[in-house]
């Protein structure tokens, strides 16, 4: 009899056809020479499988000298890991019992484990044996023919970063120390036991399900919200939009550049961006650097003689970035010495604006944060103006 296991090996149950006697000793007949032989041959028998049996055990005991075996206790087997840490043995080996071996357990749904390979003194056992691919993740119990698994963990010295890894559908944590981890260990081999006191070996496959990435935009947009339409949504467990704020380079919060943010409010000129800057200055930043474009005049004769305003902007990068309190202070626009003109007299034409650049005379720049800012002078100059 043969069944499928919750990992890809085949568990038999072996010694199904014995008959209840052939564990038996054959008692010898009073009468004959026949049977009197036939008791020796049984004795002799008997005796070779009793001192196999007593060889045996003195192996196993042999073994366990040198072996330090520990039974799993949910959520209790890192302190007891670094104990043995201390005490500066080599590895343990750690029996489980079949009812944990389930993506159900709680050591499973909230990720008890950190790094990939080799793990954290404190990773719970039963995650890393999943995200290892020892067996499946599955929410199955193991079959009633498994008696436990055991698992022969390696202690190694604790490392300054452990990375994160998703395996089999489970994703392990990050953590770094810049003193280096109380001590780590990795999994160099792992079995089951039948009820017949056979044993299974297991394999490693840390690819046996290939992760499938589930982030993906929307391919809709939602013109109006309700409260119906949102709880509808949520039971649809449709994309959330991610985030719209982010900090800037000096820690404060700004909007993050999207097209709609730079978009043009409607079809009137004065909902134009272009006409937003005669009252409000842009201010945008890469990974590392600040932006400021302004809007200015430039006089152009006419062919009257009489003299028109044109609109133009100038493009400028901020030698250094400043809190919004600072930059209040100073006004907006930036006074020259703050900033370092890059393109003047520029028309609107010449900005191209994409879905995460901006392109400036043939230039890109990578946008991640934008900010509109009042235009206004600054305290000092309202100051002595008064």
């Amino acid at each position: 009899m043969s069944k499928r296991l919750w990992s890809d090996v085949q568990v038999e149950s072996e010694g199904q056809g014995q008959t209840a006697g052939s564990n038996l000793g054959i008692k010898p007949e009073q009468n004959g020479d026949a049977g009197g032989g036939a008791a020796v041959a049984s004795v002799k028998k008997t005796e070779e499988e009793d001192a196999r049996k007593v060889d045996a055990v003195e192996d196993e005991m042999q073994v366990d000298k040198d072996e330090v075996i520990l039974n799993y206790d949910e959520g209790h087997v890192a302190e007891k890991l670094a104990e043995m840490m201390k005490e500066g043995k080599s590895g343990v080996k750690i029996k489980i019992s079949p009812k944990y071996m389930t993506n159900t357990q709680p050591m499973v749904k909230s990720r008890q484990l950190w790094g990939d390979r080799t793990y954290t003194y404190d990773s719970d056992v039963v995650p890393v044996l999943i995200h290892q691919g020892f067996y499946r993740n599955l929410s199955e119990r193991p079959p009633e023919i498994v008696v436990e698994v055991q698992c022969v963990l390696t202690f190694q010295p604790g490392q300054t970063y452990y990375p994160s890894a998703t395996r089999n559908r489970l994703c392990s944590r990050p953590w770094a120390c810049s003193s280096g981890c109380e001590g780590s260990f990795s999994v160099e081999s792992c079995c089951l036991v039948k009820e017949d006191n056979g044993k299974v070996q297991l394999t490693a496959n840390p690819n046996r399900i290939r992760f499938q990435p589930t982030f993906a935009p929307a391919s809709f947009d939602r013109v109006m919200n309700t409260r119906s339409t949102t709880a509808s949504a949520e039971r649809r467990q449709r994309y959330v939009p991610e985030v719209a704020f982010m900090f800037n380079l000096c820690n404060e919060p700004w909007r993050k550049y999207f097209m709609h943010t730079i978009a043009d409010r409607g079809l009137k000129q004065w909902q134009w961006t272009s006409a937003r800057l005669h009252s409000e200055v842009l201010y945008l930043e890469t990974a590392r650097e600040r932006f400021e474009l302004s809007w200015t005049e430039e006089d152009t004769n006419g062919q009257a003689g009489d003299t028109e305003k044109m609109d133009s902007y100038r493009w400028s990068k901020c030698r250094r970035p400043l809190s919004q309190s600072a930059m209040k202070e100073m006004g907006a626009p930036l006074p020259l010495d703050a900033v370092i003109t890059m393109h003047a007299g520029l028309k609107w034409q010449d900005i191209k604006w994409g879905p995460a650049s901006v392109e400036v005379l043939g230039k890109t720049y990578a946008i991640l944060r934008i900010h509109f800012m009042q235009r206004g002078q600054s305290k000092g100059d309202s100051q002595s103006s008064s």
